[in-house]
């Protein structure tokens, strides 16, 4: 009797087991399964999007809003949507999208010092990186809906902005002339002040969870830098000016300005996305850098790390 109970103990325990592995997501970053590094930093910012009601707005970012489809972690996410208007040749739809916060001013980073924004992204592959219009050969057409034709090979994606003028620092996957495109490619980041930029060769993984993660070194000298990683894969760097000479980071955001406006086709999928896990960074004093290395031995907020380590 005692060894049937034993046995009848095992098997259950062997059966919950089993089951715990066959209801792991997909949808979470390959590496996962790894034991993530303790944290041991205080990040300036984090949002781990439970602390609203679905369909409440993420603040007040254009179209974007709490939803329970998906989720990184917890029960929500943000899900954030372009607005292309109709098929072509119909006029509407909007460059807004997504948005830009303000941080404290105790919060503002300033010359000297470096800010990481790592943000939980899921891009489905219906989702569509295409404009309408861009260049002279959409001048009338952009001209007669009352359109700009400044759509361009880049989204205007992860963003920062200075205290001082409007050279603000980007994060941008490629963009597509009315195709819908994957945001794969020539990716770039970039300083608008002085214009400095690296283009970056990257797939932009789609119908998962993955990370965009960008840091930036303030300073309007050489020793700048931008950095870029997709999940744990550090893509590149530029150096030199980032910002004008005595800007702090006045804001942070996705967007929120879409080039010669979304374009679709029409199907289903072409304007949502998701994001989730916001967490910010920065060696400001009583703060701290994230503890967490890459492969080249840059500090970086590891795919691995939730808003709950903290």
């Amino acid at each position: 009797m005692k060894i049937f109970k034993i046995l009848s103990f095992l098997t259950l325990i062997a059966t919950l087991l089993i089951f715990n592995m066959g209801c792991q997501s997909d949808d979470t970053p390959n590496n996962d399964s790894e034991v993530p590094t303790q944290v041991n930093y205080v990040p300036l910012l984090r949002y781990d999007m439970e602390n609203s009601a679905v369909g409440n707005s993420f603040l007040n970012w254009t179209k974007s809003v709490h939803d329970n489809s998906k989720s990184f972690s917890g029960e929500q996410s943000i899900k954030i949507s372009t607005n292309p208007g109709g098929v072509l040749p119909d006029c509407s739809g909007s460059h807004r999208f997504a948005g830009r916060t303000l941080l404290d001013e105790n919060l503002r980073v300033p010359p000297g010092k470096t800010i990481w924004i790592r943000i939980m992204h899921y891009i489905p592959s219906s989702f569509s990186f295409g404009y309408k219009y861009g260049g002279e050969g959409d001048r009338a057409a952009a001209e007669a809906c009352g359109q700009n034709k400044d759509g361009n090979n880049r989204v205007k994606w992860l963003v920062i902005s200075p205290t001082n003028g409007t050279g603000r620092v980007y994060f941008n996957p490629q963009a597509y002339r009315r195709s819908l495109g994957d945001g794969s490619g020539t990716m770039r980041i970039i300083t608008e002040f002085g214009h400095g930029l690296t283009n970056l060769e990257a797939n932009l993984p789609r119908d998962q969870w993955f990370s965009l993660q960008m840091a930036v070194k303030i300073s309007s000298e050489s020793d700048g830098f931008i950095r870029a990683w997709i999940n744990d894969t550090f893509l590149g760097e530029m150096n030199g000016p980032t910002m004008s000479p005595g800007s702090s980071v006045k804001d942070w955001g996705i967007g929120d300005y879409w080039n010669g406006v979304p374009w679709t086709d029409g199907k289903a999928g072409r304007t949502d996305f998701w994001i989730d896990d916001i967490i910010i960074a920065s060696d400001l004093e009583g703060y701290g850098a994230p503890n967490t290395l890459d492969d080249g031995g840059r500090p970086y907020i590891s795919t691995k790390t939730r808003v709950s380590d903290f």
